[in-house]
């Protein structure tokens, strides 16, 4: 049975998930509660507004702290095997997939924002003349 390397792209990119969900888990949180039906979405986007303004810069500390710490445990992981370690790629490919979920999801829930704070079209309403 081949296990995977501690350096492999596949973890990267699992972990490069999980820390752009964690940077905007200010956000992301709120969303998945509305969508869930756990919070209004009046209440979400308030909740999610104070979040992102308050506290956004602890949400990409921890996620920042986060990496460091995955990087440092990943290189100890590596020096006790045997094969040459790749540990620059897993770098890029966990930043690279933390920015690009970052980004999705910051779209995301933007977007949904956006959609529910505009009124829907009314089919019966008149034109103002």
């Amino acid at each position: 049975m081949k296990r995977n390397s501690p350096t492999s792209a596949r973890r990267g990119t699992l972990f490069g998930l999980a820390l752009g969900a964690v940077a905007l888990g200010c956000c992301v949180g709120p969303a998945v509660a509305a969508l869930t039906g756990l919070l209004s979405a009046t209440v979400a986007i308030d909740l999610a507004t104070d979040l992102y303004d308050r506290w956004g810069w602890a949400f990409k500390l921890a996620a920042a702290s986060l990496a460091l710490l995955i990087v440092v445990m990943t290189r100890r992981q590596s020096n006790r095997c045997h094969t040459k370690p790749r540990l620059l790629r897993f770098v890029v490919v966990m930043v690279l997939s933390a920015l690009a979920t970052y980004g999705v999801l910051y779209g995301t829930t933007t977007w949904l924002g956006n959609v529910s704070a505009s009124p829907p079209p009314s089919l019966w309403s008149l034109p103002d003349v």
